[in-house]
């Protein structure tokens, strides 16, 4: 595969973010260090992402499962596994779960949320299930369509004569506050796509340059402080706290007089369904790949088959389930709560991947002065 969809990959986890927790969580913390966060996250989670690729350019062809299985032992590979599965699963959750409700409250009040839920969870369940090539054949098309239009919307938002830059200068006086581990946490999500790669990378025989990657981290510094800043100068420093969907409001504010659609509220919100859509396709096929490198089914066609139809059911069950019976204050203190475990959990699976990387390469290297 070309290395575009490595960028694809990336920059989907960006831009889908703007309707999650990320902006609720931030903007939470706007008085007391979120901007110190938004500029710290971006350094290290671009640094980070850099030592990944790193890291993995020396196993071509090869996921973490694989890599893993040649390199530590076997009940350490399974440690990690079974703490990867739930983090997948869980990433796609929060996704579907609060898109589901946006679309009760601002487009479909009259129809029960579980039924708007189970619906998303089918698409997702259809197409997760899909060969790995064919999920970043499926991203490339979503994001030529969708990311053009949603470029858009910011340009037009930023240049709105009810844009109040007076609103973002007063925030930027609380920059040097020190920020929080939840707020760290939410910034750097933001960029933390790369980490599908621990599955997609079976399918790419070469990584990145890194030395244009910090062009990439700049881009989603761009991004998360348009997320954050976006939403106070449209609704004030004091007003912005009182909504739980902030960028939903926000868009709901930006106006194109002489377009087909006045109110942009409603070409935002479709393009984020399919934009939603996609990256809890990409987390829970990787959850599942993950499943598939932990259980190791029958390489059998159709039992094969059966085994991934049963793994991806368990997810839409408990997606339904937990849905049915979690608020939207429930799920952001479970966001909160796994945000902050997903950082550390993150950097120690990236450090753990370069310490492989340094010993095949150093045995590497002794083989070659010892055939000489």
């Amino acid at each position: 595969m070309k290395t575009r969809y490595i960028y694809y990959i990336i920059l989907l986890n960006m831009i889908s973010n703007v309707v999650a927790f990320v902006p609720l969580i931030l903007i939470g913390e706007r008085f007391d260090g979120a901007i110190m966060a938004i500029l710290l996250g971006s350094i290290l989670s671009t640094s980070i992402a850099m030592l990944f690729f790193k890291s993995v350019e020396v196993f071509p062809k090869q996921g973490v499962p694989e890599i893993l299985q040649q390199h530590v032992p076997f009940w350490l590979r399974t440690f990690f596994l079974i703490f990867l599965i739930p983090a997948w699963f869980f990433a796609g959750f929060v996704t579907i779960a609060s898109y589901s409700d946006i679309v009760i409250r601002f487009m479909n009040p009259e129809m029960p949320e579980w039924e708007m839920t189970f619906l998303f969870v089918l698409i997702v369940i259809f197409l997760a299930n899909s060969t790995t090539k064919q999920v970043l054949y499926i991203l490339e098309i979503i994001l030529v369509i969708n990311v053009p239009l949603i470029v858009l919307i910011f340009i037009k938002g930023l240049t709105s004569p009810y844009m109040d830059w007076f609103a973002v200068r007063q925030i930027l006086t609380y920059a040097w506050s020190w920020p929080s581990w939840e707020a760290l946490s939410a910034a750097t999500y933001i960029f933390t796509g790369y980490a599908n790669m621990i599955i997609f990378h079976r399918v790419f025989t070469q990584s990145i340059p890194l030395k244009w990657f910090p062009v990439v981290g700049g881009i989603g510094l761009l991004n998360l402080a348009t997320t954050f800043f976006m939403p106070i100068g449209y609704h004030g420093t004091i007003g912005v706290g009182s909504y739980i969907y902030p960028w939903v409001t926000t868009a709901d504010s930006i106006r194109m007089e002489l377009g087909p659609v006045e109110r942009m509220v409603f070409i935002f919100l479709l393009l984020y369904l399919s934009i939603s859509l996609l990256s809890t396709l990409i987390h829970w096929h990787v959850g599942l790949k993950l499943v598939e490198s932990l259980i190791s089914p029958s390489q059998e066609e159709k039992k094969k088959k059966r085994f991934q139809w049963m793994v991806l059911a368990c997810f839409g069950a408990f997606t339904v389930i937990w849905d049915v019976f979690l608020n939207e204050v429930d799920l952001l203190r479970i966001s909160i709560w796994w945000l902050s475990l997903r950082l550390p959990s993150e950097i120690i699976i990236v450090l753990l991947l370069y310490w492989i990387s340094r010993k095949v390469k150093r045995h590497a290297n002794t083989a070659s002065s010892n055939g000489r």
